[in-house]
Order: C-alpha cells, then sequence, then structure tokens
C-alpha cells in the first residue's frame, strides 16, 4: 500500500493538522520553539544593510497573534478579505499567519497589473481593511476615494502627516505599530469560535489577466497542506532532500503568487528557515 494512502484513499494531510496555522505548529514542534524562522536584514540611518536578524518560531507566534488581534479589532472578521499591497517582507508574513490564526482570508495585490485590477479586486473581493507598503500608499490613495468599502489601510511604517491628510472622508490610515499596540491594549481579542478548516478559504489569487481581467483564484487550507504533506512523503521516501532547521530559503519569489506561498507552507511544515531578500 502506498504511504500516502490510508484504507485505500489518498492522503492530503497529516493527522492533526487541518490549517495552516497547525501546519507552523508541527514545523515549530520539529525545530523547536526557539529556533530560528523568519529573518531579514534591518537597514541603519543611512541605508545600509546588516546581517540577518531571526525571529524565532515562538516570537513569530506571539507576534502574528497580537497583529491578528489589532486586526481583529480594527474590524477582520473570520473569514473577511484582507488584502496585502507589499513587496515579500517579515511583516507580509506575520500578516499571513495572523490570518491562519484568526480563520481570516488573505488577498495578496501586485501592481504591475495596473491599479484598475487592483481596484478591481478590491471590489470585487469586498475588501474592507488593506495592508500596504509605504511605497505603494501614494498610488493606492489615488483610487482609495473610489473604494467605499476600504475604510481601514494598515502601512507598513510610520504615518505621515501628508498621508493622514489624504485619507477620504470615513477612512482611516493606521501604522503597523499601531495595530501591534492595539492588538495588545486591553488583552488580546477572543480567538475565533470556530477554527479554520481544511476547506475553509485561506487566500484569493489573481491570476496575471493576461486574457482580460484578473480572476480571482479562491484557494483553501487544504490546496497547501496537500502540498506540505506531499514534499514530506516524498522526502521518506528519499526522493526529495530532508529538509530541517539547519537549511535556509532566500525568498525571492513573489509572495502575490501560489508558488512562493506554496514553498514556504511546505518549509514551515518542515521547521526550515526562511529569510527575505532586500
Amino acid at each position: 500500500m502506498s504511504s500516502t494512502s490510508t484504507d485505500g484513499k489518498l492522503t492530503a494531510n497529516f493527522e492533526g493538522v487541518n490549517n495552516l496555522h497547525e501546519n507552523f505548529l508541527q514545523g515549530m514542534n520539529l525545530a523547536g520553539e526557539n529556533a530560528d524562522y523568519l529573518g531579514y536584514r534591518p537597514q541603519d540611518k543611512d541605508g545600509k544593510f546588516g546581517p540577518y536578524k531571526w525571529f524565532t518560531f515562538k516570537q513569530v507566534k506571539e507576534k502574528a497573534t497580537t497583529v491578528g488581534s489589532g486586526l481583529a479589532k480594527l474590524g477582520a472578521a473570520p473569514q473577511s478579505c484582507i488584502g496585502i499591497f507589499s513587496p515579500n517582507c517579515i511583516e507580509w508574513s506575520l500578516v499571513e499567519h495572523a490570518s491562519y490564526i484568526y480563520n481570516q482570508i488573505t488577498v495578496p495585490m501586485y501592481d504591475t497589473l495596473g491599479m484598475d485590477a487592483i481596484k478591481h479586486m478590491t471590489m470585487e473581493t469586498e475588501m474592507t481593511l488593506l495592508v500596504i507598503a509605504p511605497e505603494k500608499l501614494s498610488m493606492f490613495s489615488q483610487i482609495w476615494p473610489q473604494l467605499p468599502l476600504v475604510r481601514t489601510v494598515v502601512i507598513l511604517g510610520d504615518v505621515s502627516e501628508e498621508a493622514r491628510a489624504g485619507v477620504p472622508e470615513g477612512a482611516r490610515l493606521v501604522s503597523f505599530d499601531e495595530v501591534i499596540a492595539l492588538g495588545n491594549e486591553g488583552g488580546l481579542a477572543p480567538l475565533p469560535e470556530t477554527v479554520a478548516g481544511p476547506q475553509d478559504i485561506c487566500t484569493i489569487c489573481y491570476t496575471s489577466g493576461t486574457t482580460g481581467t484578473p480572476k480571482g483564484v479562491v484557494l483553501t487550507h487544504m490546496c497547501f497542506l496537500s502540498s506540505a504533506h506531499g514534499v514530506k512523503q516524498r522526502i521518506r521516501q528519499g526522493f526529495v532532500p530532508t529538509l530541517d532547521n539547519s537549511d535556509v530559503h532566500l525568498s525571492i519569489l513573489p509572495l502575490a503568487h501560489c508558488l512562493e506561498r506554496s514553498v514556504h507552507a511546505i518549509l514551515t511544515s518542515n521547521g526550515t528557515r526562511i529569510g527575505f531578500n532586500q
């Protein structure tokens, strides 16, 4: 009998791993909670990048829970859509892991499609909250007044007075640090009554739109769990080299595409380190 089947039926995830947060916990158990997990190169005041700074699995879990709490307090309900308009960075992954804990849906966005496509993604998913890189804010501000459902934008940096002045009436612009502070204020927001299941939507990835308007591909937790499960089985069978915390992946491919998201899920389940490029 195949090692990927049980009683003649194919298995797509490991027992006890029914969502991507549990996939993370599996990797943390393998590597140890104090093992390094996510890394980046801090930039000094002169613009020079230093050596990698690493966050452990435990630190990422705590930080992601706090971020998720803050987003929930800002109105991000379970199975609601959170946009992420940013290049790869550690904050991208923190928001992603927060969404797994609080059972929200991420909608990655990339500006190479044009702002009309960004507007389409935002409206089609009925997005009310968007996380954005500082360098993307000015272009998004041009269409923000046309998106009445987007009431909250979280910027991955400081909020200037000029930026605040451009916020549409009734909307708000908050910094990532403010989200973290809100998450801790008065205790963490309650976790959702129902944790994410394997068939719950975890992300909506949009196509490149080469044949017309970009189309949202709805992906469940199981879509990524099956990739992680398949690779683990191949490792056990000797077809794929072993992965563990001694390995480091340099995250270059955009997280707005499902390939890099799948790679992260696979590496995370094996307790592997992930470093972000600059």
